[in-house]
């Protein structure tokens, strides 16, 4: 049985049941509402989880590379090469602040899910819908910020890899000179990886807000077409 609760101070509901005597039209909005949130958790748990779980070493090995830089000779560098450094510290800042994001809305779904497998969850309400749709959103807009921030800095790591100085280079490891090589390529590449994600023209100019909507807005119309074929596969009138 799954039921589907309309809020948290529940007066009725659609039931999923052979036992049910609802009519069809509590089926079809139980139907679409196990749908949407059977997606949206699935989406998060397969799509998010993936990404919460990829090796952030290098960018954080960058981190302190780019940090340690800058904090010890910084003041010695051209203002070209200064603001290089900067600007990718910033990026990697920010992917790794995402990333923490990331695995905290993934964390949180999958102790959801946990729930549920172990039957400490039966029900679901319309918030619980909405709060996994917006995490379903926000998960787009943090990769698409990620792949953002990658292909920003690959010009500014050229920078950083055909540097000559001495200073900069006493301070770079074994790994730190490869993933300089690593982050300072692919830009055609990452390009076309950030128009292949784009829902809409112009996406580098939307807030988050206006990303996570515009993203809901595409899963929304994607679930319409699931639905659809979903009722002809069930034979529903």
């Amino acid at each position: 049985m799954v039921n589907y609760l309309r809020g948290k101070n529940i007066k009725g509901c659609a039931v999923i049941s052979p036992n049910s005597k609802a009519g069809k039209g509590e089926y079809l909005e139980a139907l679409k509402a196990l749908l949407e949130y059977v997606v949206s958790m699935g989406s998060i748990l397969s799509r998010g989880g993936e990404r919460a779980n990829a090796n952030m070493d290098a960018f954080i090995t960058m981190q302190y590379f780019l940090s340690n830089v800058l904090n010890d000779v910084g003041d010695k560098l051209t203002l070209e090469t200064k603001h290089a450094f900067e600007f990718c510290l910033e990026r990697v800042d920010l992917i790794l602040k995402l990333q923490d994001r990331l695995i905290d809305i993934c964390q949180k779904n999958n102790e959801n899910a946990d729930q549920y497998f172990k039957g400490e969850l039966s029900n679901f309400t319309k918030e619980d819908m909405e709060e996994a749709v917006n995490d379903l959103g926000e998960i787009d807009y943090i990769q698409y910020k990620q792949l953002m921030a990658i292909y920003e800095y690959i010009p500014k790591f050229k920078h950083i890899r055909d540097l000559k100085n001495k200073d900069v280079d006493r301070l770079k490891t074994a790994s730190v000179k490869k993933y300089i090589l690593e982050f300072s390529k692919g830009e055609k590449e990452q390009l076309h990886t950030l128009k292949s994600i784009e829902f809409q023209p112009y996406m580098d100019t939307l807030t988050k807000e206006q990303h996570i909507e515009g993203a809901k807005s595409d899963f929304y119309k994607n679930l319409a077409q699931g639905l659809a074929l979903t009722k002809k596969e069930l034979r529903y009138p």
